[in-house]
Protein backbone atom coordinates (compact mmCIF):
# COMPACT_ATOMS: atom_id res chain seq x y z
CA UNK A 1 0.00 0.00 0.00
CA UNK A 2 1.25 3.44 -0.98
CA UNK A 3 1.38 6.24 1.57
CA UNK A 4 -0.83 9.24 0.80
CA UNK A 5 0.23 12.83 1.33
CA UNK A 6 -2.24 14.98 3.18
CA UNK A 7 -2.37 18.32 4.83
CA UNK A 8 -0.19 21.38 4.21
CA UNK A 9 2.48 19.36 2.41
CA UNK A 10 -0.06 18.23 -0.23
CA UNK A 11 -1.32 21.77 -0.74
CA UNK A 12 2.21 23.11 -1.18
CA UNK A 13 3.07 20.30 -3.61
CA UNK A 14 -0.09 20.94 -5.65
CA UNK A 15 0.61 24.69 -5.70
CA UNK A 16 4.17 24.08 -6.95
CA UNK A 17 2.96 21.73 -9.70
CA UNK A 18 0.33 24.26 -10.83
CA UNK A 19 2.86 27.11 -10.79
CA UNK A 20 5.29 25.11 -12.93
CA UNK A 21 2.53 24.11 -15.37
CA UNK A 22 1.32 27.71 -15.64
CA UNK A 23 4.88 28.92 -16.12
CA UNK A 24 5.26 26.57 -19.08
CA UNK A 25 1.80 27.00 -20.58
CA UNK A 26 1.47 30.78 -20.46
CA UNK A 27 4.52 31.47 -22.70
CA UNK A 28 3.44 28.65 -25.03
CA UNK A 29 -0.07 30.11 -25.35
CA UNK A 30 1.34 33.61 -25.92
CA UNK A 31 3.60 32.38 -28.73
CA UNK A 32 0.82 30.39 -30.42
CA UNK A 33 -1.79 33.15 -30.08
CA UNK A 34 0.07 36.48 -29.97
CA UNK A 35 -1.79 39.59 -28.92
CA UNK A 36 -1.86 42.37 -31.49
CA UNK A 37 0.29 45.37 -30.77
CA UNK A 38 -2.59 47.73 -31.39
CA UNK A 39 -4.33 49.28 -34.32
CA UNK A 40 -6.52 52.19 -35.31
CA UNK A 41 -8.91 51.80 -38.26
CA UNK A 42 -10.47 54.76 -40.04
CA UNK A 43 -13.08 54.18 -42.76
CA UNK A 44 -13.97 56.99 -45.16
CA UNK A 45 -16.78 56.88 -47.72
CA UNK A 46 -15.83 59.07 -50.67
CA UNK A 47 -18.55 60.22 -53.04
CA UNK A 48 -16.87 61.85 -56.04
CA UNK A 49 -18.48 64.61 -58.04
CA UNK A 50 -19.75 63.52 -61.39
CA UNK A 51 -21.04 60.13 -62.36
CA UNK A 52 -18.47 57.83 -60.72
CA UNK A 53 -19.97 55.87 -57.80
CA UNK A 54 -18.65 56.16 -54.26
CA UNK A 55 -15.95 54.00 -52.73
CA UNK A 56 -14.38 53.34 -49.35
CA UNK A 57 -10.91 54.21 -48.11
CA UNK A 58 -9.74 52.11 -45.16
CA UNK A 59 -6.72 53.45 -43.24
CA UNK A 60 -5.25 50.93 -40.78
CA UNK A 61 -2.49 52.09 -38.44
CA UNK A 62 -1.10 48.78 -37.19
CA UNK A 63 1.57 47.77 -34.70
CA UNK A 64 3.03 44.33 -34.13
CA UNK A 65 3.79 43.35 -30.52
CA UNK A 66 7.23 42.07 -31.58
CA UNK A 67 9.41 42.45 -34.71
CA UNK A 68 9.17 38.75 -35.61
CA UNK A 69 5.34 38.72 -35.55
CA UNK A 70 4.00 39.86 -38.94
CA UNK A 71 1.07 42.23 -39.25
CA UNK A 72 -1.83 40.62 -41.13
CA UNK A 73 -5.12 42.17 -42.26
CA UNK A 74 -8.01 40.03 -43.50
CA UNK A 75 -10.63 41.16 -46.02
CA UNK A 76 -13.69 39.04 -46.86
CA UNK A 77 -16.05 39.30 -49.81
CA UNK A 78 -18.61 37.22 -51.71
CA UNK A 79 -18.09 35.67 -55.13
CA UNK A 80 -15.12 34.39 -57.09
CA UNK A 81 -11.84 35.85 -55.86
CA UNK A 82 -9.00 36.98 -58.11
CA UNK A 83 -5.67 38.28 -56.72
CA UNK A 84 -3.15 40.26 -58.77
CA UNK A 85 -0.24 42.06 -57.08
CA UNK A 86 -1.54 44.83 -54.79
CA UNK A 87 -5.15 44.16 -55.89
CA UNK A 88 -7.91 41.63 -55.30
CA UNK A 89 -11.47 41.43 -56.59
CA UNK A 90 -14.56 39.40 -55.81
CA UNK A 91 -17.01 38.86 -58.69
CA UNK A 92 -20.59 37.66 -58.11
CA UNK A 93 -22.59 37.98 -61.31
CA UNK A 94 -22.48 41.62 -62.43
CA UNK A 95 -21.55 42.85 -58.95
CA UNK A 96 -17.91 43.14 -57.90
CA UNK A 97 -15.84 44.41 -55.02
CA UNK A 98 -12.37 45.64 -55.98
CA UNK A 99 -9.69 46.00 -53.31
CA UNK A 100 -6.48 47.93 -53.97
CA UNK A 101 -3.78 48.38 -51.33
CA UNK A 102 -2.37 51.83 -52.06
CA UNK A 103 0.46 51.71 -49.56
CA UNK A 104 2.76 50.09 -48.36
CA UNK A 105 4.01 47.23 -50.53
CA UNK A 106 2.20 44.08 -49.40
CA UNK A 107 1.80 40.40 -50.08
CA UNK A 108 -1.82 39.44 -50.78
CA UNK A 109 -2.60 35.75 -50.43
CA UNK A 110 -5.84 33.93 -51.15
CA UNK A 111 -7.49 31.75 -48.47
CA UNK A 112 -10.83 30.04 -47.84
CA UNK A 113 -12.68 29.44 -44.61
CA UNK A 114 -15.96 29.50 -42.76
CA UNK A 115 -17.65 32.80 -42.01
CA UNK A 116 -17.22 33.69 -38.34
CA UNK A 117 -20.49 33.99 -36.39
CA UNK A 118 -22.60 33.03 -39.42
CA UNK A 119 -25.63 30.76 -39.30
CA UNK A 120 -24.81 29.54 -42.80
CA UNK A 121 -22.39 26.67 -43.19
CA UNK A 122 -20.52 28.00 -46.20
CA UNK A 123 -16.88 28.44 -47.08
CA UNK A 124 -15.86 31.79 -48.56
CA UNK A 125 -12.66 33.03 -50.12
CA UNK A 126 -10.83 35.88 -48.42
CA UNK A 127 -7.47 37.61 -48.66
CA UNK A 128 -4.72 38.04 -46.13
CA UNK A 129 -2.80 41.30 -46.60
CA UNK A 130 0.71 41.25 -45.09
CA UNK A 131 2.95 44.35 -45.32
CA UNK A 132 6.44 43.53 -46.58
CA UNK A 133 8.00 45.95 -44.09
CA UNK A 134 8.28 45.04 -40.42
CA UNK A 135 7.31 47.28 -37.55
CA UNK A 136 4.47 49.79 -37.28
CA UNK A 137 2.93 50.90 -40.55
CA UNK A 138 -0.10 52.55 -42.10
CA UNK A 139 -1.97 50.40 -44.62
CA UNK A 140 -4.25 52.33 -46.99
CA UNK A 141 -6.81 50.23 -48.86
CA UNK A 142 -9.37 51.39 -51.43
CA UNK A 143 -12.58 49.32 -51.67
CA UNK A 144 -14.64 49.95 -54.80
CA UNK A 145 -18.04 48.19 -54.97
CA UNK A 146 -19.39 48.10 -58.50
CA UNK A 147 -22.42 46.87 -60.41
CA UNK A 148 -20.57 46.46 -63.70
CA UNK A 149 -21.24 49.93 -65.09
CA UNK A 150 -17.82 51.33 -64.09
CA UNK A 151 -14.32 49.97 -63.89
CA UNK A 152 -12.38 50.35 -60.66
CA UNK A 153 -10.46 53.64 -60.43
CA UNK A 154 -6.70 53.64 -60.83
CA UNK A 155 -4.98 54.12 -57.45
CA UNK A 156 -1.53 55.76 -57.46
CA UNK A 157 0.59 56.86 -54.50
CA UNK A 158 3.24 59.57 -54.39
CA UNK A 159 5.49 60.54 -51.52
CA UNK A 160 5.50 64.15 -50.36
CA UNK A 161 7.53 65.90 -47.68
CA UNK A 162 4.63 65.66 -45.25
CA UNK A 163 3.60 62.08 -46.02
CA UNK A 164 1.88 60.09 -48.72
CA UNK A 165 -0.62 61.28 -51.33
CA UNK A 166 -3.04 58.61 -52.53
CA UNK A 167 -4.64 59.51 -55.87
CA UNK A 168 -7.91 57.67 -56.56
CA UNK A 169 -9.07 58.08 -60.13
CA UNK A 170 -8.25 61.39 -61.75
CA UNK A 171 -9.84 63.73 -59.18
CA UNK A 172 -9.56 62.49 -55.58
CA UNK A 173 -6.45 62.77 -53.41
CA UNK A 174 -6.05 61.54 -49.83
CA UNK A 175 -3.08 62.98 -47.91
CA UNK A 176 -1.65 60.89 -45.07
CA UNK A 177 0.87 62.36 -42.62
CA UNK A 178 4.14 60.57 -41.89
CA UNK A 179 3.33 60.42 -38.17
CA UNK A 180 0.89 57.60 -37.29
CA UNK A 181 -2.05 58.82 -35.24
CA UNK A 182 -2.10 62.27 -36.81
CA UNK A 183 -4.83 63.61 -39.02
CA UNK A 184 -5.15 63.18 -42.72
CA UNK A 185 -7.10 65.19 -45.26
CA UNK A 186 -9.25 64.39 -48.23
Amino acid sequence: MRPTVRGPKAIITAALVLACAAGLLIPLHASLFPDNGGYVRTVIFARPRGSMPGYYIVVDEVHSPAPWIPVELLFHGYGNLHVDGQMASWQAGRVSLNLTVATPAVSITKHAGKVYHSDQNETLEYVKVTPLQSGPCTVVTVLFPNNGSYSAPVVVTTTTGAGIAVHVGDRDVLLINNNPGTTFTH
